[in-house]
């Protein structure tokens, strides 16, 4: 059971810090570019995840 919060409090932590990184997004007025910002966010969001829970 532990285990499982440990692996919550992670990912409500990446989630938090990850909020106002996408916001920042807004300012990008070329749909391109925000959408490669978003891209590369969302991929440093859940690579480690999904590394993690293969182990």
């Amino acid at each position: 059971m532990a285990v499982e919060n440990q692996y919550q409090n992670l990912l409500r932590s990446k989630v938090i810090s990850a909020m106002p990184q996408a916001n920042a997004t807004a300012g990008f007025s070329h749909q391109g570019v925000k959408g490669t910002v978003l891209e590369l966010l969302i991929g440093q969001f859940f690579e480690p995840l999904l590394i993690a829970s293969n182990k």
